[in-house]
């Protein structure tokens, strides 16, 4: 026997519509609760593109469209954020990473950034 004559004596095209739709309407509805996740998020500092993986909290719908559908860059200066210059690499800067975080929170209303990874040392371009 072979397993589509199996399947087809035991399941149902009409069956196999409903599961689909079951597990589909079952996702749907549990993007509605909260969830805390790692998204990333496309930070542009002094004209430094980085992306930035945050751990962030929010509705799964939320959370689902910040990693699959990216928004634009969110651009900020080194007014915006706590930099001080680099003790090893002359004309670098370090960025502190909760005073990135806080910048980055201004953006996003409906979500609550908890952490970030820090970004790596910056060159700001004149």
């Amino acid at each position: 026997m072979t397993v589509r004559r199996l399947l087809g004596q035991y399941v149902t095209s009409t069956f196999l519509l409903f599961l689909i739709l079951s597990a589909a309407l079952w996702y749907v509805t549990k993007l509605g609760y909260n969830y805390t996740a790692e998204v990333p998020i496309d930070v542009s500092v002094e004209s430094n593109a980085q992306t930035v993986k945050c751990m962030a909290e929010g509705s799964g719908y939320r959370l689902f469209m910040l990693r699959n559908f990216p928004s634009r860059s969110i651009r900020l200066s080194l007014d915006e954020v706590n930099a001080t210059e680099s003790p090893t690499n002359k004309g670098m800067y370090i960025i502190d990473p909760l005073s990135l975080q806080n910048a980055i929170s201004l953006h996003f209303n409906n979500i609550k950034l908890i952490s970030i990874e820090p970004l790596p040392e910056i060159e700001p371009k004149e």
